[in-house]
């Protein structure tokens, strides 16, 4: 499959915690963005979502099924100016309302901060 990407900023991708059927498809899914030379300087932001399920992944399971051990940058306590990494990380979550996103990314004050308390991450 090829991508066709005009700018892109940063790339978020989100996994199914809960669903450690589909990692593998995660992961060759992920692998194939992190090797598109295009997105080659692009900082990666990967979301294990659904922690708050029994049995959801925890994020070293995460790591592992995603073939991510050793590759993460240090969620920001490595300085990476001036050099040629591209950031990667990743952070487990939680989004237990459905109308979190869209209010999050609308910008509005009241619904930003309403969203920040209806979106819980996990402690690393």
């Amino acid at each position: 499959m090829k991508f066709l990407f005009m700018k892109v900023d940063e790339v978020v991708y989100l996994v199914d915690a809960y669903d450690k059927e589909r990692f593998s498809k995660s992961k060759k899914e992920l692998d194939a963005l992190l090797s598109d030379e295009t997105l080659a300087n692009v900082p990666f932001f990967v979301l294990g979502n659904k922690i708050d399920i029994l049995y959801a992944a925890s994020e070293d399971e995460l790591y592992y099924h995603l073939g991510l051990t050793n590759f993460t940058t240090g969620k920001g306590k490595v300085n990476l100016a001036n050099s040629n990494v591209r950031p990667l990380e990743v952070f487990m979550c939680s989004i237990v309302r459905k109308w979190v996103m869209e209010m999050a990314s609308s910008g509005s004050p009241s619904t930003s901060s309403r969203a920040q308390q209806d979106v819980r991450f996990g402690s690393s």
